[in-house]
């Protein structure tokens, strides 16, 4: 578990999920959820040492 929500696919080039709906998610939600938006190819890992971009 995270203390985050993860944002799919966020860079907006996919047909599914088009850039105005990622914004529209972060301007509806990121206000009371902390967003981490990924592109295509990103991953969150998490460790012990924390959580880092890969």
């Amino acid at each position: 578990m995270v203390d985050r929500v993860i944002v799919p696919h966020a860079q907006g080039t996919l047909p599914p999920f088009p850039i105005s709906v990622i914004a529209r998610t972060v301007e509806e939600y990121g206000v009371d959820w902390p967003l981490t938006l990924l592109r295509d190819g990103e991953a969150l890992l998490v460790d012990e040492d924390g959580c880092r971009l890969v």
